[in-house]
């Protein structure tokens, strides 16, 4: 039971639309050799690409007894931004052996970084606004603390509470950097009730996506400490805060949601009411089958589009009726007669 994941798919966005300098052809995923040879030869370059291989390797090659030997030599001689690829890979491997090796590198990183006397300090959105170096030096030394960040992830997939701090931090890079995105999930994996209020504090970050990923990373934690402060950002925040209160499962959230089922905003009565359903109140389902005969338009997408796709993800076939009217209504959409076909055949 969810709302659409938004979050997950704002995340994905991000990745998917990051640009990727001329990347190679990232290996077959049953050849653990070749992906491992692909981290240590794109050193410098497809950041994304290598992002990928690393999560794979650690998920596909769990159960072989290469893979964690193969990604301790990358953790020893690879190249920084490597490194941190194998880092990644060791977290998904899920194998406890890593945690020793790993606090190592984190440490020594932070030893390189002070030794580097890097002219800024986290966090790191506006660094390069305010410090003198050249975009190329700039470049070099983020990837100092994106490697460090990367680590972080790692050890959280690893149990290790000890990074939380570390991975607040994170959220706060570059809007292009990678290590934002994972340090999202990781927080939302290692579920650290002392995260919640730090977490509190960045549902109003000036930046949206650090708000977004604060209320999906508090959803995910469950503490109801959160409640309120997602309350209070309902207006700026929208589906985001009201998937983290629904699957927080607060009483306190239904006053807020009934009151938006009747804001003036289409889509806000739609996310309203979506949420409502997610909490048992079913008869919100009125609500969603109403917008079907909207001919508003949000952003490029119509209102009915929108409303049809919750009704698909709810399932619920007491909107087959509604729905059926709204293909008449518009005989050329066939997104519609397949959501119809979908929910007959749901048992």
């Amino acid at each position: 039971m969810r709302i659409q994941t938004a979050l997950a798919a704002t995340w994905m966005a991000i990745v998917v639309l990051s640009p990727i300098a001329s990347a190679d052809q990232p290996p077959a995923q049953d050849d653990l050799t070749k992906q491992i040879n692909f981290l240590r030869e794109n050193s410098g370059k497809n950041a994304i690409a290598r992002d990928v291989v690393a999560a794979e390797i650690g998920v596909i090659f769990r159960r072989d007894p290469r893979a964690f030997n193969e990604l301790m030599k990358l953790l020893q001689e690879a190249p920084i931004d490597v490194k941190g690829d194998a880092a990644i890979a060791l977290g998904y491997l899920g194998d406890e052996r890593g945690i020793e090796p790993l606090r190592q590198l984190l440490k020594d990183l932070d030893s390189r970084i002070e030794a580097s006397r890097i002219p800024f300090k986290p966090p790191l959105v506006d660094a390069f606004k305010k410090s003198d170096l050249t975009e190329d030096e700039f470049r070099q030394a983020t990837m100092l603390y994106e490697t460090k960040y990367s680590i972080a992830s790692a050890l959280a997939r690893l149990g290790q509470k000890s990074v939380s701090k570390i991975l607040l931090e994170a959220l706060e890079c570059p809007r292009t950097s990678l290590a934002r995105v994972r340090a999202a999930v990781a927080l939302g994996v290692l579920k650290d009730p002392e995260t919640v209020e730090p977490l509190i504090e960045l549902l109003k970050h000036k930046e949206r996506f650090v708000a977004i990923s604060a209320a999906g990373i508090l959803a995910d934690i469950g503490d109801s400490r959160a409640v309120e402060p997602l309350i209070e950002n309902l207006d700026r925040l929208n589906v985001f805060a009201v998937e983290a209160l629904v699957k927080i499962g607060d009483s306190r959230a239904f006053k807020p949601l009934r009151e938006r089922t009747q804001s003036k905003d289409e889509v806000v009565r739609i996310t309203a009411a979506e949420g409502l359903y997610h909490l048992g109140e079913k008869q919100y389902l009125d609500v969603i089958i109403e917008a079907l005969k909207s001919s508003a338009i949000v952003e490029s997408i119509p209102v009915s589009y929108i409303a049809a796709q919750k009704l698909r993800m709810l399932g619920d076939k007491r909107a087959i009726p509604a729905l059926e009217e709204a293909a008449k209504r518009d005989p050329n959409n066939a997104e519609i007669k397949k959501i119809v076909e979908e929910l007959r055949g749901k048992k």
